[in-house]
């Protein structure tokens, strides 16, 4: 996905090993920043993060008031196609 006003998050290669891989801090950061700015080409930014089993503590950490408390023109989805591994 190439558009200013969507961020996605995840999508791991099919061949690479899914297990114990989380969230890097500075993917965390980079998400922060992104809706630290307005929407270039709508009135809306849109973010996804498709693998919300892979968020660990410090990320949560780093995202608790962006997920909580999203801004007017913000938009997250958060998805987990593994349910019972997301952290409580």
């Amino acid at each position: 996905m190439d558009h200013p006003d969507v961020f996605v998050l995840g999508n791991l290669a099919q061949d690479e090993d899914k297990e114990d891989k989380f969230f890097k801090v500075e993917e965390a950061e980079a998400l922060a920043r992104f809706f630290e700015f307005r929407p270039v080409q709508g009135t809306r930014k849109f973010a996804v993060i498709t693998e919300g089993h892979r968020i660990n503590t410090v990320v949560a950490n780093k995202w608790l008031k962006l997920l909580e408390e999203p801004q007017g023109t913000s938009t997250i989805f958060l998805l987990n196609p593994r349910g019972g591994q997301l952290l409580p």
